[in-house]
């Protein structure tokens, strides 16, 4: 069986829009990777756009404003993501076009549409077992990640998921809270981004109190900020990446299993390379440790996903 087959098989009984997420997380894993965890990764992060304090800012406080500008058109989807569209989710308005298409995609697409094209599930299934979406083409990839928001989703928010079980925002949001500073959280960050110590609020909370109390913030962030941390392996990615998949699914009733999990990852490891069999990064491991090794490493998913 090919791995389009067998990826044609996993998709059923499964809804369109888990399956948008899931696939691509899952055979877009070794680039994640290459991109937090290898020299090439450095390289790329290095010659992303240099990084602006205003755009910057306002990712930071704002999750929305970051996504909104992310080049979302540039991936497959079975709706045109764009910020218009973002904006209509976002309402809520039941009787928004985009929203009443998103309905009509809750039911199975597996056969040719009405007008004899490929549905959106077969385009993204051929999508990705011949080998990705062309955005991911070497040049076209140089010119998405020269964009503000690619630069901070490759140099703060995957890194600073994997690290801190977190993102940035919420991390942000604790450091430079009105309530009372949390200067822990503004440590790891800087882990992340030295110069997130500049922008206006964090600035504000180092220098707060007069010079003993700034001498005492400054002594508890800039040692994070010269930590010298070992790169996640490609293993430990794809744990973090399944996790993510395995706990998305429970909090949105999503019939996934752990096998189903590994299975999916071992579709896209022979899509990748004919001649093997399962994923090697988890092939030794058992069928039980491999559902425990989900909840465990996902505990902060459940978290991350209580607001939702």
């Amino acid at each position: 069986m090919t791995p389009k087959q067998r990826l044609k098989n996993w998709v059923k009984g499964k809804s369109p829009l888990f399956c948008y997420l899931a696939i691509p997380a899952a055979f877009a894993a070794e680039m994640v990777h290459e991109l937090i965890a290898t020299r090439e990764g450095e390289r790329v992060q290095q010659t992303t756009t240099d990084r602006t304090d205003q755009a910057w800012e306002r990712y930071y406080s704002s999750t929305l404003d970051w996504v909104m500008e992310l080049p979302l058109g540039s991936f497959p989807s079975p709706i045109p993501l764009c910020p218009q569209v973002l904006s209509e989710l976002m309402a809520g308005d039941p009787s928004a076009p985009v929203v009443q298409q998103l309905k009509r995609l809750e039911e199975p697409l597996q056969g040719p549409t009405a007008s004899g094209g490929e549905a959106p599930i077969e385009e993204l299934i051929d999508c990705w077992t011949t080998g990705g979406p062309p955005a991911f083409a070497a040049e076209e990839f140089d010119e998405l990640r020269a964009l503000p928001a690619v630069s901070f989703l490759v140099r703060v928010f995957v890194p600073c998921m994997i690290r801190h079980q977190t993102t940035p925002q919420q991390l942000y949001g604790a450091a430079t809270a009105i309530s009372g500073p949390d200067l822990d959280a503004l440590a790891n960050l800087a882990e992340i981004d030295p110069e997130v110590i500049h922008l206006p609020a964090p600035r504000a909370v180092l220098h707060s109190g007069g010079p003993a109390r700034a001498y005492a913030s400054f002594e508890i962030v800039y040692p994070a900020m010269e930590r010298v941390h070992s790169a996640p392996t490609l293993a430990a990615t794809k744990r973090w990446i399944a996790s993510g998949l395995y706990h998305v699914a429970k909090r949105f009733g999503e019939p996934l299993t752990a096998p189903q999990v590994r299975e999916l990852f071992d579709i896209a490891a022979i899509s990748r390379d004919p001649d093997v069999i399962v994923d090697a990064d988890f092939g030794s491991v058992q069928k039980d440790s491999f559902a425990r090794m989900l909840r465990r490493d996902g505990e902060h998913w459940e978290w991350l996903l209580a607001d939702i």
